[in-house]
């Protein structure tokens, strides 16, 4: 059965006055019809460049690279952009940051929506309004219908990211991006928003790609999880095994970082990571990681790590589990 989203050896290169910025490196994934799979790493860390090559919205001077590409099995890699508009907010979409930014300050809610609508649609501007209307109420707005007329000033920051997945799920997408759709938003809201997203993709069968650095978040929502560090994915698996059985240093390092109540006494002092990401300009050797794993050998300079295979979809990319594995 034909995967609904396929990443495989995805690079991106983004020319920079000091080199070349290797954003994102070798980067292979797949999800799954009704499937929520979740990016974490930390910032800087290629999640938001590795989903924007999927909707193919790079920026201008980005290089973008892939061994495969494809969406339902058609070919990302090479469609024209005037097919990956056709595609972007009918078969796939994306849910940002910062909704403040995503929406059009000029434009009503209602006018943004139905111009969605008239692209991928042929409705009556009526019928479109009244869709608009019905996504707005299903996705918890009260007075959908008065709404339609307001602008985006005029609503709070969680009202507007509801809009926003409104606005994504009205031509029925089968993928659907959501990149750390809850950062600017408070503690109750967040909570809120995911429970939004997850009854969302459980109702409507859609496939997931929930970008976050929050592990919390992962654990709630996610079947699958998909580690970053420094424009790599160096662990992969599901939740349960990643999450009990951490293969990469990077991945334990995370785990430890999340305070367990009970378990951290007050006051003391929270995990750390120590170090920093290395720069990516430039020509790249080695694990990326070395310089802050304590586990680090000699061979971690010279030699770039593959990933190793684990059972049961679960992988990790590191030079010890090659030792340990042979």
């Amino acid at each position: 059965m034909t995967a609904l989203l396929e990443i495989e050896g995805l690079a991106v290169e983004i020319p920079v006055a000091a080199g070349t910025l290797h954003a994102v490196r070798d980067v292979s994934l797949t999800l799954e019809r009704g499937e929520t799979l979740c990016l974490v790493g930390e910032s800087g860390s290629g999640k938001s460049l590795t989903a924007l090559s999927a909707m193919g919205l790079l920026p201008r001077r980005a290089i973008r690279r892939a061994r495969r590409l494809a969406l339902l099995g058609e070919d990302l890699a090479t469609a024209s952009e005037r097919r990956m508009s056709e595609l972007r907010g009918n078969r796939m979409a994306m849910v940002f940051q910062e909704p403040m930014t995503a929406l059009n300050p000029a434009y009503t809610i209602g006018n943004q929506m139905v111009e969605t609508l008239a692209r991928h649609r042929s409705l009556s501007a009526r019928a479109a309004r009244e869709r608009a209307a019905e996504l707005l109420d299903h996705v918890g707005i009260p007075a959908a219908g008065s709404r339609l007329d307001q602008y985006p000033h005029q609503l709070s920051g969680g009202l507007r990211q509801r809009v926003m997945i409104a606005m994504m799920l009205l031509c029925e997408p089968d993928l659907l991006i959501a990149d750390e759709p809850t950062t600017a938003l408070d503690v109750t809201l967040q909570a809120q928003i995911l429970a939004l997203l997850v009854r969302l993709q459980r109702e409507l069968g859609l496939g997931l790609l929930l970008i976050t650095h929050d592990l919390g978040v992962v654990a709630r929502v996610a079947r699958r999880v998909a580690v970053m560090y420094a424009g790599e994915i160096v662990e992969t698996g599901t939740v349960d095994a990643v999450f009990a059985r951490p293969q990469h240093p990077y991945t334990r390092g995370l785990l430890a970082c999340v305070p367990v109540p009970g378990k951290i006494a007050p006051g003391a002092p929270l995990g750390t990571i120590p170090g920093i990401v290395p720069s990516l300009i430039g020509e790249t050797a080695g694990c990326a990681f070395r310089d802050r794993c304590p586990q680090a050998i000699e061979a971690c300079a010279r030699r770039h790590p593959a990933t190793i295979e684990l059972g049961a979809g679960h992988g990790a990319r590191c030079l010890l589990l090659e030792t340990a594995t042979a």
